[in-house]
């Protein structure tokens, strides 16, 4: 319920804040931290810490951003739960607010930081994949465009992608190496 709300809160701000430039007023809105690129971001302060120390240490993650800067969406990554008992999740939905497209990533926020980030990773990359197609603009277009992509090998109302588990295997790489680098 708490998610709900803070989905919604953030929706009303958009709107209210007339959307531009929404990188600028994201910042000026005080109830909310922001990290890395503003069209990612948590009102969860770990995970926007954590949205900042992936982008300073993946070259993955901060191309990442930079993919999803360049598209007409907003990620809001938030602790949460998902369905089907998986600890992270693109939810299939998607929210427009004047030219934007927002979309909601579900982390559950008790596993380690590492893990949470490359997590973080995968599931923007799945946001990326949704952005990338401009015409994906309602749930059932999104339910649609990943039913399409579920082979006989995966588990019922999961998909994966092979772009999605690199981007999670590459960031986890790259943040540890970095975090190893400075304990030397």
């Amino acid at each position: 319920m708490a998610i709900a709300v803070r989905i919604l809160g953030w929706c009303a701000f958009f709107l209210a804040a007339g959307l531009a430039p929404a990188s600028a007023r994201a910042r000026e809105f005080s109830g909310a931290t922001t990290s890395g690129d503003a069209r990612v971001r948590s009102g969860n302060a770990r995970l926007s810490a954590l949205i900042t120390e992936a982008t300073d240490r993946s070259p993955t993650f901060k191309a990442l951003l930079a993919s999803i800067a360049e598209t007409d969406g907003i990620v809001f990554v938030e602790a949460g739960t998902c369905r089907r008992g998986v600890p992270a999740c693109l939810t299939w939905q998607v929210t427009l607010a004047g030219s934007y497209r927002i979309l909601f990533v579900l982390l559950d926020t008790r596993k380690p930081e590492l893990d949470l980030m490359a997590s973080m990773g995968h599931e923007l990359q799945h946001a990326l994949e949704v952005l990338a197609d401009r015409s994906l603009r309602s749930t059932a277009a999104i339910h649609y465009f990943y039913m399409h992509l579920v082979s006989s090998e995966s588990p019922p109302r999961t998909v994966e992608t092979a772009a999605a588990e690199a981007t999670g295997d590459a960031v986890f790489r790259e943040i540890q190496r970095s975090r190893s680098g400075e304990k030397k």
